[in-house]
């Protein structure tokens, strides 16, 4: 990776499928996790039928994902600075052969002593520079308390579309002595990091207590309610699925279309935060469930100015080119077809939307849902508040994680 370029939100060659980090326990939540005690769970696969041997590599990043300038990993790391996968399987009765690869980090081996954002890397011993696999997580400490709350936005034209936080630091376990410099913010929706807000600078600072806004320069459009696509049944048409057919290679499992949901009134539907489960009626999940075409349809009456995409947390909340829909003239539908393993998915429809403008430094949220799903100031959704301070020995430490849950699951 070219050091002058921020690490990427995630890589994956083309035959790793199904990532997922989380932290132990919390399978459904975004990869943040405390320095002291907090532990991660990795796991993807690979398709195919060579199973080689993987290690892994940590780096450490500054607030906004550049390679931390001034560490090495003997600075952050203690024991093994690149460990071994703990565990892989191969797949047992499916139509598709794969490894399931995961582990457990940090543990006895390798620990890690400053908090911070990480990337971690998985490689082939054959080629270690050219990861198969890289994402992201953060680990914090809790220096800092932050009290939040959700207000209206300021522009009355918003109001019902966009939820607004206000939040307050209060840094009394730990000296801020330049809060307008070196303290960084960071505010994520729903765990996606394309969905985040970057640079916001503090209403007036009060002793330790720092104050911020951002309603008044940035907030979030609300989005909608995820849809959800149930996939572990090859046997029975669940709620949303218009048809299974088994196919030479694959499986094949069809969704009833989606209309489009903007302008509409709100409906509240039970859902999982827009992550996905691995699973499947009948067999052990990790191993045993197969993977699947998975046939996504939208219709509509012509076609959108822009391309579209299908996004949740299969695609890491990124709108990837794997996952771009194609407008059919001749149904008028867009439609796209996903390999993805047996499991239940929330995803919604993201249009593409104009590059990022920017006011007073602050990078405005993108708007990716308004077109297709539309924006509701009632939707279900969860930020995590991150505090960076750079620290004296040359690094973004994480000296602060909070959440605010908006609206109940």
């Amino acid at each position: 990776m070219d050091a002058q370029e921020p690490y990427p939100v995630s890589l994956a060659a083309d035959n790793i499928r199904t990532l997922q980090l989380a932290p132990v326990g919390t399978p459904l939540a975004p990869a943040i996790v405390p320095l002291a005690n907090g532990q991660m769970l990795l796991s993807f696969d690979r398709l195919g039928d060579e199973s080689p041997h993987y290690f892994l590599r940590f780096r450490h990043c500054t607030f906004d994902w550049y390679a931390s300038p001034d560490l090495d990993p003997s600075d952050f790391l203690d024991g093994f600075q690149e460990p071994a996968m703990d565990v892989r399987e191969a797949s047992f009765g499916t139509k598709v052969n794969y490894t399931h690869y995961s582990a457990v980090f940090p543990n006895d081996l390798t620990r890690f002593t400053k908090s911070g954002n990480y990337v971690v890397e998985v490689l082939d011993p054959n080629a270690p520079d050219d990861p198969v696999l890289q994402t992201r997580f953060v680990l914090f400490e809790s220096l800092t308390s932050t009290d939040i709350s959700l207000r209206e936005p300021p522009q009355l034209d918003q109001i019902r579309t966009h939820q607004a936080l206000d939040f307050t630091l209060n840094a009394q376990e730990y000296p801020l002595t330049d809060a307008y410099e070196a303290l960084q913010m960071v505010i994520i929706q729903n765990g996606f990091w394309p969905l985040s807000l970057v640079g916001i600078e503090p209403r007036f600072v009060r002793g330790r207590e720092i104050d911020f806004r951002t309603a008044d320069l940035a907030h979030f459009p609300g989005g909608n309610t995820w849809r959800a696509a149930d996939l572990k049944s090859l046997r029975f048409i669940s709620q949303g699925i218009k048809s299974i057919q088994e196919g030479e290679r694959f499986w094949h499992i069809y969704l009833e279309s989606d209309e489009r949901r903007a302008y509409k009134t709100f409906v509240a539907r039970p859902h999982i935060g827009g992550a996905f489960a691995i699973h499947n009626d009948q067999f052990e999940g990790a191993t045993e469930s197969d993977y699947v075409m998975a046939h996504f349809e939208h219709e509509v009456a012509q076609p959108y100015p822009g391309a579209v995409y299908v996004v949740g947390g299969f695609s890491q909340g990124k709108r990837d080119e794997k996952h771009r829909m194609q407008w059919n003239e001749s149904r008028q539908v867009y439609e796209a077809t996903l390999l993805l393993k047996q499991g239940y998915y929330n995803y919604l429809y993201a249009h593409e939307s104009p590059v990022n403008s920017r006011r007073n430094d602050i990078e405005l949220m993108p708007d990716w849902f308004a077109t297709i799903e539309g924006n509701h100031h009632v939707t279900d959704n969860r930020y995590d508040i991150l505090a960076y301070y750079w620290d004296m020995a040359g690094y973004d430490r994480v000296i602060g994680h909070a959440v605010l849950q908006v609206g109940q699951r």
